[in-house]
C-alpha cells in the first residue's frame, strides 16, 4: 500500500498533518493485520529510505523490538502475584494502534540509555538465537553431526542406516540404540524410519532403537513436537521420565524437562497419556495434560501457544520468571542465576520471535517488569531493580 507508506513516512518524521493522521488511524483500524509483520517491513523500509545513516542504528532497534513488545507493557492485577504482557497476540482496533504510536514514540527517546546500561555487559552479543544443529548418536560410541539446515530423514536398509538416502555411518546398525540430541542453543527437526516428523527443541533428545520399523517407540528428554504417520496397525509411543504417550497417527507436542512438569498438548487425532503409576487419560485436540507428580491433569488451551516454536516464534502464557528464564537458557545457550530477592509470584505473558538477539529479549524484559540483568562471568545475572 504505497498511500500507506507515504503517510507512515511523514508521520515518523514529524510532518503528517491531522488530516492524514487521520487517515493512518483508519487505514490501521481496517486492516489490523498491517500491525504485526507488514507493518514491521513497513517501519524498517521507511526508515532505511529516509535515513539511512542518522537513525539506522535506531531503527534497528525500534524494528527489532516492535516484533517483541508491540503494547506498551501493563502490570495486570492477580492475587499475590503479577502478570506482565510483553506482547500481545490479537492486537486490534484504536488502543492497539495508540500503543503502536506510543510504543515508537517510547523506544526513540529511552533506546540509547538502556542500550548502553545493556551494552555494558559487552560479550552479551555472543549469545545468538538457537540454530539448526544436532548430533545423531549410536549406543556403541560411533556418532555423526546433523546440521545441514534442512530436515533429516532416517532411514533403516537392512543393517544400514541412511540419512538423506546415504549411508554415513560405516557398519551395521542391528540392535543399536539411535539417539538424536539437541544441545543448548540449537533445534532439529528429523524424518523417522516410518514417515513421522519430529521437531527436537533446545537441549533435548530422541532414542528409538534401530528394529524401528517393527516397534514405533521413542524416549524423549526435554521437548519435542510430533507429527505421527497413521498407522492402525502400529500404534507410536513416546515415553519420557514421567509418562508415556500411545498414539495411531496424530500431532502433539511434549515437553518433558526435568525440572518442569510434564506437558503433552494434543493438536489433532488422540492420544493416551499413561503414568507408571497406572493413571491414563485420553485427549482430545485443544486438551494438554499436566503432569505432576504423577498427578494428571487436563486443560483447555490454544495449542499454538506450545507448538509455535516449531513455526519461528516463543510464546509464553502468564510463564513464572524461573521458568521463562529457563526457556532463554536453553534457547541461548547461556548460564541464568536468579537473585534470591527476584520474587518467584512474576509471571510474564509474551511472544520471542526465534531470531530476536538476546540483548534485545532482554531490554524487553527489562523495560517491562522490575528486574534487571548482569553478565558476570559468562552467566547473566537476574536481580531486581534498585
Amino acid at each position: 500500500m504505497e498511500r500507506l507508506d507515504y503517510i507512515l513516512e511523514k508521520y515518523l518524521n514529524g510532518s503528517c498533518n491531522e488530516q492524514e493522521f487521520h487517515e493512518l488511524w483508519q487505514i490501521l483500524s481496517e486492516n489490523p493485520d498491517l500491525i504485526n509483520q507488514d507493518l514491521h517491513n513497513r517501519l524498517q523500509n521507511t526508515f532505511v529510505q529516509t535515513t539511512p545513516l542518522t537513525n539506522n542504528a535506531l531503527i534497528e532497534g525500534i524494528v527489532k523490538r516492535n516484533r517483541i513488545c508491540l503494547e506498551k507493557v501493563v502490570p495486570i492485577p492477580r492475587q499475590k502475584s503479577k502478570t506482565y504482557l510483553l506482547y500481545n497476540f490479537k492486537l486490534v482496533g484504536a488502543a492497539a494502534i495508540c500503543l503502536i504510536f506510543s510504543f515508537i514514540y517510547y523506544l526513540s527517546v529511552h533506546k540509547v540509555q538502556h542500550e548502553e546500561s545493556l551494552n555494558e555487559t559487552g560479550s552479551i552479543l555472543q549469545y545468538i538465537p538457537a540454530t539448526q544443529q544436532a548430533t545423531l548418536t549410536l549406543n556403541d560410541g560411533r556418532f555423526i553431526r546433523l546440521d545441514s539446515g534442512t530436515t533429516s530423514q532416517i532411514s533403516l536398509q537392512g543393517d544400514a542406516l541412511l540419512i538423506n538416502g546415504e549411508e554415513t555411518l560405516q557398519g551395521s546398525v542391528l540392535n543399536k540404540e539411535v539417539t538424536i540430541s539437541t544441545p543448548r542453543g540449537a533445534y532439529f527437526i528429523v524424518t523417522l524410519p516410518d514417515g513421522s516428523k519430529v521437531h527436537l527443541h533446545a537441549a533435548s533428545k530422541i532414542s528409538f532403537s534401530s528394529s524401528f520399523q517393527s516397534a514405533r517407540a521413542v524416549q524423549l528428554w526435554g521437548e519435542a513436537y510430533f507429527d505421527v504417520t497413521h498407522d492402525p496397525s502400529r500404534k507410536f509411543t513416546v515415553k519420557t521420565e514421567k509418562q508415556s504417550v500411545e498414539v495411531l497417527g496424530t500431532r502433539f507436542n511434549i515437553g518433558a524437562y526435568s525440572n518442569e512438569p510434564t506437558q503433552t498438548t494434543l493438536v489433532e487425532g488422540s492420544v493416551k497419556v499413561l503414568t507408571p503409576n497406572h493413571k491414563s487419560i485420553i485427549l482430545k485436540p485443544g486438551e494438554q495434560a499436566v503432569n505432576r507428580n504423577e498427578n494428571l491433569t487436563i486443560r483447555n488451551v490454544d495449542s499454538e501457544d506450545y507448538t509455535s516454536w516449531t513455526q519461528g516464534e516463543l510464546r509464553f502464557v502468564k510463564e513464572p520468571i524461573n521458568i521463562l528464564l529457563e526457556k532463554i537458557s536453553r534457547w541461548y545457550n547461556i548460564d541464568v542465576q536468579i537473585d534470591e530477592n527476584v520474587p518467584t509470584s512474576v509471571t510474564f505473558s509474551g511472544q520471542l520471535f526465534k531470531e530476536t538477539p538476546l540483548k534485545d529479549f532482554l531490554y524487553s524484559l527489562q523495560e517491562s517488569s522490575k528486574i534487571s540483568f548482569e553478565l558476570k562471568e559468562n552467566k547473566l545475572i537476574v536481580k531486581t531493580k534498585t
